[in-house]
């Protein structure tokens, strides 16, 4: 769609991601292997096990994710 490619290139170009940038990232994902995802489940695991989740809500809506 037209108007969704403006408003990527808008967003880009006001948060000042690079061409380059956008490049590396899309080669990092695109050489994304089997063992890196095994890694970062690796890191999930420890997180969920070991992590500090921090919140920012009001006391409401933290009581309604808690329940």
């Amino acid at each position: 769609l037209p108007d969704a490619k403006g408003y990527s290139s808008l967003l880009r170009h006001l948060l000042g991601v690079t061409d380059e940038e956008r490049e590396i990232r899309r080669e990092e994902i695109l050489s994304t292997s089997l063992k890196d995802f095994k890694e970062f489940a690796d890191v999930v695991e420890t997180v969920k096990d070991k992590g500090v989740v921090v919140v920012v809500a009001s006391p409401q809506d933290v009581a309604a994710a808690n329940e």
